[in-house]
């Protein structure tokens, strides 16, 4: 018996000593930098002792700039690597390269020059000395060129000396920086610098991504697994504990930094991981396929390459994910039977005892899978509560935004209407300018209604612009108008300037045009107290505009928050000057709309300049030529029924009608319209919905039991598409919206009417 103890205590001696040293793994992560609070996740990671719960020992290595990250891991001399995006084109390039996971949300890469030079924006780049890596994490910069036009041909490469001092000695004119830090390096020289930022131009990749290879993922998941998790855990330390990880760099990484630099490093870091908005570690897939076409698109990677095999979930099998888990414990079972079978005599008498205590366990394993099981029933009844309560709010916007649409349109009817009356009268010249003007801004304010009111358009991003003719001067003329009250209790003198020979008609959505001007040059009027605030017209292949002020200008840190939704670029303007903070963002959404491009140069106390370009196509002359509208005639004679409770609309309505020669006649619900269709014979029937007494809906239904081939249209401030759709399927042949457009209206009467 004394034997048989020593032997079962050395083997689990040796099975504990020997999970001990299996759990003990060696790696190396190379950094793509040199030591500084880029890199405080992994810092941090060490320090806690994170990874040493996870049983790895972890090398941390700075750069070595004779060889990069993706050599070294690829190579074998390092097992886990910090690159970015541009591990997707390597990918695409058929590298055996695996991403773990996300850190940085944002690219921290941007090119950087000194404002003392005159380089003002990405054409001025033009044969300029320009120094990065040539593609080495320089992939977005590339793509940023490859977007706005510049070739190989149009600048002089120079290679980077990773001197951060490289602008100051005349070295190049332009480098690749890092907006975390080399910034802030020349702004305490008391050197201003232009930041060009790929994200400005629609190129938004990821910034630091943790990576391995193919082959460390094939031999040891787990410890990818055990690496990657704990490196995230640090980084949540080091957001959270930033003045601590800071000093812990100082000390045992790179004594030569400052801590002021550190400190203000690390809250840029922390804009880029972005982890109070999206979770660190998250890996959009979507994302990754925007990034390779991107790639594709501009001819730096083949168009039928694929990116299977990037991210980390790819190698996770049915078969690894079950040896993962268990490989262990069959081991130990196969073991424990073996002695098992060598002991069995021995250990019979125990073996009763373990089968009781076996037992137990299966039942308190029982009683914590009854209350699993409990649990999982009270999560789906608070999800299903939560989809009703979702369901319920979703129903109730609907109901408000259609009773806002119907409360709006109904006075705006009113409006719309008589200004198109009045158009049609004999008016003088100023008179009849000021009608156009005011109907023009009418429509402008409709257009605007509606698109704040159908949110799902907006947030769905279908937000359509139209393709028609209109007189480029006459836009111009009504921003003139408008802007005019803005300047005339201030000191500043608005210029609109249209290069000769610009064409006068264009084709494409002169509502949003005007949008676009109004939006900047109000705010370039808002913040310019005294000077001058200048739009310059220029026709070259399309619309070439400029909004040029003289105001308080912005710093970099102002301009990279200038296309946030719902950002002041200085809040501290916000409560002298208000505003949304709405105007660029929805600006440059209907800039991109029409296929166009937008950028912005602007710099402190000197002023703003707003560069954008529309690709509109050429009209003519007759195409603006207003012909009469077609079938007026075949309408003279025709009786109309007038269902419609509101007054004013009643006034508008008829007098349109009656100045083609329709007779009319006016009910004010939709049971006095039922009496009259039975007294009298109408050749159409126009229908409010909303009306005392009987709705238009139920007067609809009661008619098509009698009347089915009367044309029947819906005359309604209700235009929510789901509303519209509901119309015709309860009997209405058509349907026209408040504010009554008397030329659609005159349509549509004409194709129900016509012989």
């Amino acid at each position: 018996m004394s034997i048989i103890k020593h032997f079962t205590f050395i083997t689990v001696l040796l099975l504990t000593l020997s999970s001990e040293a299996a759990n003990e793994k060696n790696v190396v992560l190379q950094l793509k930098w040199k030591h500084q609070f880029q890199f405080a996740g992994y810092y941090a990671a060490k320090y806690k002792g994170f990874y040493k719960d996870a049983g790895l020992q972890v090398e941390i290595r700075e750069r070595d700039i004779k060889s990069s990250p993706l050599e070294d891991v690829l190579a074998g001399r390092a097992t886990f690597g910090i690159s970015d995006s541009s591990l997707v084109l390597q990918r695409l390039h058929n590298k055996p390269l695996v991403i773990t996971s996300t850190v940085f949300q944002h690219s921290p890469l941007v090119f950087m020059a000194k404002a003392s030079s005159g380089i003002r924006n990405v054409s001025d780049l033009i044969g300029k000395r320009i120094m990065f890596q040539r593609g080495v994490d320089d992939a977005s910069l590339l793509a940023m060129f490859s977007i706005v036009g510049i070739n190989n041909k149009d600048y002089q490469f120079i290679k980077h000396n990773f001197d951060n001092m490289a602008l100051m000695k005349d070295y190049t004119d332009v480098m690749s920086a890092y907006l975390t830090n080399q910034p802030n390096l020349y702004r305490a020289m008391g050197e201003e610098v232009v930041i060009f930022d790929p994200v400005n131009y629609g190129i938004d990749f990821y910034g630091d991504l943790i990576f391995t290879s193919e082959e460390v993922i094939k031999n040891d998941l787990a410890s990818v697994d055990a690496f990657t998790q704990a490196s995230l855990k640090g980084w949540l330390y080091a957001m959270d504990h930033p003045v601590e990880i800071v000093d812990l760099i100082i000390q045992q990484y790179n004594p030569s930094l400052l801590r002021d630099t550190l400190l203000q490093e690390a809250m840029q870091t922390k804009k880029l991981i972005n982890a109070h908005l999206i979770p660190i570690g998250t890996i959009n897939n979507i994302r990754f396929e925007r990034i390779s076409e991107t790639y594709k698109s501009l001819d730096m990677a083949p168009i039928g390459s694929e990116l299977t095999g990037l991210t980390l979930d790819e190698y996770r099998t049915d078969t690894q994910v079950f040896l993962g888990k268990w490989g262990i414990i069959i081991g130990v079972v196969i073991i424990t039977l073996f002695v098992l079978l060598m002991f069995f005599y021995y250990l019979n008498r125990k073996l009763n005892e373990r089968v009781k205590e076996r037992t137990s366990a299966l039942k308190d394993s029982n009683k914590l899978l009854e209350q699993h099981v409990e649990n999982i029933k009270q999560k789906n009844e608070a999800l299903k509560s939560a989809m009703l309560q979702v369901n319920q709010a979703n129903e109730a916007k609907s109901t408000f935004l259609a009773n806002m649409s119907h409360e709006i349109r109904t006075p705006m009817n009113g409006i719309f209407g008589s200004l198109q009356l009045l158009e049609q009268m004999p008016l003088d010249k100023l008179a009849h300018e000021l009608i156009e003007s005011a109907s023009f801004s009418t429509k402008n304010l409709l257009v605007i209604i509606n698109d704040i009111l159908d949110f799902s358009k907006i947030e769905a991003g279908k937000l359509n612009v139209s393709d028609v003719p209109f007189d480029l001067y006459k836009v111009l003329s009504s921003l003139q108008q408008d802007v005019q009250p803005l300047v005339e209790n201030k000191d500043v003198t608005f210029l609109i300037n249209v290069t000769s020979g610009t064409h006068q008609y264009w084709r494409g959505d002169p509502v949003r045009v005007k949008q676009i001007l109004i939006n900047m040059v109000s705010n370039a009027i808002k913040f310019t107290e005294e000077g001058t605030v200048v739009v310059n017209i220029e026709d070259k292949q399309g619309l070439h505009i400029d909004v040029i002020d003289t105001g308080i200008g912005m710093d970099a840190d102002m301009m990279s928050r200038l296309f946030g939704r719902f950002e002041q670029a200085d809040s501290s303007t916000t409560r002298k000057n208000g505003g949304t903070g709405l105007g660029f963002s929805i600006t440059r959404s209907l800039v991109e709309l029409m296929g166009g491009k937008m950028s912005v140069v602007s710099k402190v106390k000197q002023g703003t300049t707003i560069n954008m370009f529309l690709p509109l196509k050429q009209a003519k002359f007759e195409d603006m030529v207003h012909k009469e509208l077609p079938h007026i005639k075949l309408l003279k004679t025709k009786k109309v029924l007038l269902a419609e409770d509101n007054k004013i609309n009643q006034i508008v309505a008829v007098k349109m009608l009656e100045s083609i020669g329709v007779q009319v006649t006016v009910v004010d619900n939709g049971q006095l319209a039922l009496d009259a269709v039975q007294k009298q014979d109408f050749d159409l029937v126009l229908m409010d919905i909303q009306m005392p007494v009987m709705d238009g809906l139920a007067a609809c239904t009661e008619l098509r039991k009698t009347h089915k081939d009367l044309p029947i249209v819906a005359l309604t401030a209700n235009v929510m598409s789901d509303d519209i759709l509901k119309y015709k399927q309860e009997g209405f042949n058509d349907h026209v919206g408040k504010p009554i457009d008397q030329a659609y209206l005159l349509k549509v009467l004409a194709q129900y009417l016509s012989d």
